[in-house]
């Protein structure tokens, strides 16, 4: 058997004291949410299942963190949803009142669902606006559970994959918002090819005007305008037990694009941490390529501990954290400055997360283990 003697491959530092960070608890959560966006108003915005979730809820809310000593103050209910948004897709549209569009959900109408809200108010001034939808005036073509939603160069938003319905047939198309004169989705082979494994793909607009589009354990780059494979990339590495382990979900890894910084003339680098093999065993490791580098390959690094239903947080100076619930169970996460990582004590787990512009990573518990409550953290850290 073979056994490595030299000097270690991977020493997992873990900071203490102070360097450690660490989170408090801010204001009792309200809900179980699915997706929190944080608005141009620096309020945050929290969506959870509407009509299968808590029979008391409305499924949206709104929190100004401002307000976080008077709970009563802070949150503001919502009452425009209409449908179920469980496994929709949401983005944040590059107009000049910050909408955040949630689109897809989890049956019958929900599928089509295209929902809009309008931030509005200030710190510590509630706003009056509210979720906006209305299925017989606009919704998507087909039926998504699961989707992929990204804003284009162009502004318009492209939405990917997902199924019909709950564990349902695989859409394997794409379609744009708001639909063009014309305007059709589009079948795509690699999508019906890898479905159940590439729902909720990665996607990222590149420097040279391309898509990069990552699913199940394949990636590729678009055409921004046909949606032809502009070049199919190498398969992602998965581990030494399973080759054909994937990232997207159901195996539940994540991704992130690295920032750039003038004159930002270096290639974009693109990571995926964590996932899982096909029989559910999670993966203990990262994944980065520079897709548009000439024979781009990935490159693999180990992380302390195996991830899936993960999180990531850019912050300044390139670094990134990568907050998770490992694989079930209490977790630590990871800070890492372009695969040199730190591990650090975790306790949230299946959870949402925003970033405020002071740079303080609010999280919200959204699957509370027996005898506890779930809540809104703050995190805050000594990260360079």
């Amino acid at each position: 058997m073979y056994n490595w003697t030299g000097t270690p491959l991977y020493e997992w530092a873990e900071p203490q004291g102070a360097d450690r960070g660490e989170y408090s608890m801010m204001v009792g959560g309200l809900v179980i949410p699915l997706i929190a966006t944080l608005g141009i108003n620096n309020k945050v915005t929290f969506l959870e299942k509407h009509g299968t979730g808590a029979p008391n809820s409305t499924g949206a809310y709104e929190l100004d963190p401002s307000q976080v000593s008077n709970p009563a103050a802070a949150w503001r209910e919502l009452t425009g949803l209409k449908t179920d948004v469980f496994c929709a897709a949401s983005v944040t549209l590059p107009d000049k009142a910050g909408r955040q569009l949630n689109i897809g959900g989890w049956s019958t109408e929900s599928l089509y669902g295209v929902r809009l809200f309008t931030p509005d108010g200030s710190e510590g001034v509630k706003g009056v606006n509210d979720w906006e939808e209305n299925f017989n005036e606009i919704a998507l073509q087909r039926g998504r559970w699961y989707p992929t939603a990204m804003t284009m160069a162009n502004g318009s938003v492209l939405v990917v994959g997902g199924e019909h319905g709950s564990n349902g047939v695989a859409e394997p198309t794409l379609e744009i918002l708001p639909n063009p004169p014309g305007g059709q989705y589009l079948y795509m082979e690699w999508l019906a090819r890898t479905d159940p494994f590439n729902l909720y793909p990665f996607m990222y607009v590149l420097p040279s005007g391309g898509i990069f589009v990552a699913y199940y354990n394949e990636a590729r780059i678009l055409d921004p305008v046909t949606f032809a494979t502009r070049n199919q990339l190498p398969n992602m590495p998965g581990s030494i037990v399973a080759a054909d382990a994937g990232r997207t979900y159901p195996l539940e890894g994540t991704a992130m694009m690295f920032p750039q910084h003038a004159p930002y003339s270096d290639p974009v680098t693109i990571l995926m941490c964590g996932g899982a093999d096909i029989i559910g065993r999670a993966l203990d490791n990262c994944v980065s390529i520079q897709p548009e580098v000439g024979g781009a390959q990935w490159t693999i690094e180990r992380m302390p501990t195996p991830r899936v239903v993960s999180h990531f947080n850019r912050y300044h100076r390139l670094k990134a954290d990568c907050l998770d619930d490992k694989h079930g169970e209490p977790s630590r996460w990871s800070v890492c400055d372009y695969g040199r990582c730190q591990a650090r004590s975790c306790r949230i787990r299946f959870s949402s997360r925003s970033q405020q512009p002071s740079c303080t990573l609010r999280s919200i518990q959204a699957t509370p283990r027996p005898n506890e409550s779930y809540g809104y953290y703050r995190y805050r850290s000594n990260v360079p």
